[in-house]
C-alpha cells in the first residue's frame, strides 16, 4: 500500500466528518453525481461535479471518520507486503509466506521481498470466509444432534429440561447433589418426556 497513510481521526476531525456526512447525505441521492463548491479562504470558489462512484466513496469515508475509524484509499491493483497482507487477513506474516510458498496466494519477488496484489489478498479472504461458513453449516447440525443424543441419554428419549436453577448461596458441605447443594437449593432439575 505504497504511499497510503493510515491516521486515526482526532475528535475534531470526527465531528467535522459527521457534520460533512450529514450535509452530503442531505444533498445527494444514492447513485447520483454530487455537485460541490470548493472554497479556499480568501479566494473565489470552484464548482465541481463528483461522479456517483466518487460520491459514494466520499460518503463512506466521512461516515467511517465520523465513527473515529481510520480510512485509507488504495487502488485494487496495488501491491502490498506480506506484513500488510497478514494484517488484512488477521494472520501472522509467516502464515502468509506459507500461503505464497504453497502457491495458494500468488506473489512476485521484488529483490528479496515478496509482493502480493491487494485484489488477490481480498479474494483469498472472501474465499476463506465462504469456506468457513460452509464448514459451520455442516458442523452445526451434527452438534445439535450430539446435544440431543446427550440429553436423551441423560433424561430419556424426547425429554425437555423443565428448569435449571442457579443459586448464589454459599455451598453446603453436602456435595452429593442433595437439597443442600447450591445448585439444587430450589429443587432438583427435572425432565419431562414429550409424549
Amino acid at each position: 500500500m505504497t504511499g497510503a497513510s493510515l491516521t486515526i481521526p482526532t475528535d475534531l476531525e470526527a465531528r467535522l466528518a459527521a457534520e460533512a456526512s450529514r450535509t452530503v447525505d442531505a444533498c445527494s441521492d444514492v447513485g447520483q453525481s454530487l455537485k460541490m463548491q470548493i472554497v479556499n479562504t480568501g479566494s473565489k470558489g470552484t464548482a465541481l461535479e463528483l461522479p456517483p462512484a466518487a460520491a459514494a466513496l466520499l460518503k463512506t469515508m466521512l461516515k467511517e471518520m465520523a465513527a473515529g475509524r481510520a480510512v485509507t484509499i488504495v487502488p485494487i491493483n496495488a501491491e502490498i507486503t506480506t506484513q500488510q497482507a497478514a494484517e488484512i487477513l488477521h494472520v501472522s506474516r509467516p502464515f502468509v509466506v506459507g500461503l505464497i510458498d504453497k502457491s495458494t496466494l500468488p506473489a512476485r519477488m521484488v529483490g528479496a521481498h515478496r509482493r502480493v496484489l491487494l485484489d488477490d489478498v481480498l479474494a483469498y479472504k472472501s474465499a476463506s470466509k465462504a469456506k468457513a461458513r460452509g464448514r459451520s453449516r455442516r458442523w452445526l447440525p451434527s452438534a445439535r444432534n450430539l446435544a440431543s443424543n446427550e440429553r436423551d441419554s441423560l433424561f430419556g428419549r424426547g425429554a425437555r429440561l423443565e428448569r435449571i436453577v442457579f443459586s448464589t448461596a454459599p455451598a453446603s458441605p453436602d456435595l452429593t447433589g442433595g437439597r443442600g447443594s447450591p445448585l439444587m437449593r430450589d429443587g432438583p432439575m427435572r425432565s419431562r418426556a414429550n409424549g
